[in-house]
């Protein structure tokens, strides 16, 4: 994949993020808001995050919605890292489109990704965004957090 087309991707990861952390800080998060959000993360309940390694194939039918957490790793593993071969791409790209039964994330940063060209279709028709963890620092000021570290 491009690295520019990368690097734009990442940063607008970035600033997604940073976004909803400030509106999280504000205190403007409403029941239900969630993050990635809704237009980027399309779920049916119940939904779970795939096992690695474990074949995709056998986990989807038992939930509305299975995440599946790329990660970069060289095309000749990777069907052992993500229980899919690099071939139904494209099926599970539809199958995302159809029946939201599968979806896509990010397990590092965009440019990660950098020589994955098999991953492009994901990228450009899908967007997966980057899963991520809210800072622990939205929840405690610095001082709590230390207070909690100190014997």
């Amino acid at each position: 994949m491009d690295k520019e087309f990368l690097m734009d991707y990442e940063a607008r990861e970035k600033e997604e993020i940073k976004k909803f952390v400030q509106k999280f800080r504000e205190g403007k998060i409403r029941y239900g808001d969630r993050y990635p959000l809704t237009d980027r993360l399309k779920l049916n309940e119940p939904y779970t995050k795939s096992i690695a390694g474990e074949r995709i194939w056998n986990q989807i039918p038992l939930y509305g919605t299975t995440i599946v957490a790329l990660k970069p790793t060289k095309k000749e593993i990777f069907e052992k890292m993500h229980g899919f071969d690099v071939e139904d791409i494209d099926r599970l790209i539809d199958f995302a489109k159809e029946a939201r039964r599968v979806q896509f994330s990010l397990a590092e940063s965009p440019t990660r990704y950098i020589k994955m060209d098999f991953l492009e279709p994901v990228f450009r028709e899908l967007k997966p965004p980057k899963l991520t963890h809210i800072p622990l620092d939205c929840f405690v000021t610095n001082k709590e957090i230390e207070k909690l570290y100190d014997p």
